[in-house]
């Protein structure tokens, strides 16, 4: 079935980018928020309904894909002086769409960039070696999608003298028996968004083992630290907007792309409760975030 662009707003101004949205939703309007107060206009808008696709929206200039559907459609349409941004999508769904042979000729002429909603591990590892300082393992469990990030798991826990210790779980296969041995075996347990692996019966059993076993989990969302998770990094749509926004206005001013690149602004939230199960004494949510900041530039300045 093809995809049109339903238009919701227009400006006058030429150069102004147009703005795609996967679907309609609190998230999407939050973040198209975010960027009309950070960018002081009014944005020309677009969301993917089902349909005959509009030929009137021409993809022909600086187009900010917001979502992975989005993205998609925007490098499948893509003209030869389209400029893409895309937003506000997983890492791993950006990698496998990066793959695909119209991508392949964006990447080529520099045409595409992304701004991930994921932390990067460098982060995660960061706070987990705060809380557990004498961590010397840290292990994590990828499904079918998440599992492009295996390598870069493996290369930043060797890099901050981690020993990595993961496995591939499917949809078919039973949770605790794949689980138990990697979260034993873990001084902490980062989780990894993968709709098919962290459904509602996995998250509770990530959540079980950990705790059983009294090793930290680091949850991507609020939701899993009001769940048990002694620790939740995460951007919310308000920050991605506010990024997006900074890259909106680089790609304005210059000709050349930034890199792809994961949320300059993030969440920290913390589960006092569950840290006291676990018998962790964790400092204040102020100096754990400061302290993450401040490991963070150094880790960024010496990988440089």
């Amino acid at each position: 079935m093809a995809i049109c662009l339903a238009v919701t707003q227009s400006v006058a101004a030429e150069r102004t980018p147009l703005l795609i949205f996967s679907d309609q939703g609190d998230a999407y309007a939050t973040l198209l928020k975010t960027l009309e107060q950070e960018l002081k206009i009014t944005l020309e808008t677009a969301y993917l309904q089902q349909g005959a696709l509009d030929q009137e929206k021409s993809l022909d200039r600086t187009i900010v894909a917001v979502g992975t559907r989005a993205c998609e459609f925007v490098i499948r349409n893509a003209q030869p002086s389209t400029r893409v941004l895309c937003t506000f999508l997983p890492s791993q769904a950006f990698t496998v769409l990066s793959q695909n042979h119209q991508a392949s000729l964006l990447f080529i002429n520099r045409q595409i960039t992304a701004l991930f909603m994921d932390q990067p591990f460098s982060r995660q590892l960061i706070l987990a070696r705060i809380i557990q300082p004498n961590m010397t393992s840290v292990g994590s469990v990828f499904g079918p999608s998440s599992r492009v990030l295996e390598a870069d798991f493996v290369r930043v826990s060797t890099d901050f003298g981690m020993r990595p210790v993961y496995t591939l779980m499917n949809e078919s296969d039973n949770p605790v028996r794949v689980l138990t041995p990697i979260i034993s075996d873990s001084d902490v347990f980062i989780a990894i968004p993968d709709s098919s692996v962290f459904n509602r019966t996995a998250a509770k059993w990530i959540l079980y083992i950990s705790l059983r076993n009294r090793i930290p989990l680091i949850g991507f969302s609020t939701s899993y630290v009001d769940a048990g998770a002694v620790l939740g990094i995460y951007s919310t749509p308000t920050q991605v907007g506010r990024h997006t926004a900074d890259l909106i206005k680089t790609m304005s001013s210059s000709a050349e792309l930034p890199e792809p690149q994961y949320p300059q602004y993030y969440t920290v939230s913390v589960n006092r409760t569950a840290a006291r199960t676990l018998r962790l004494d964790l400092p204040p949510l102020e100096l754990i975030e400061e302290a993450l900041r401040t490991s963070e530039l150094l880790y960024d300045r010496q990988k440089n």
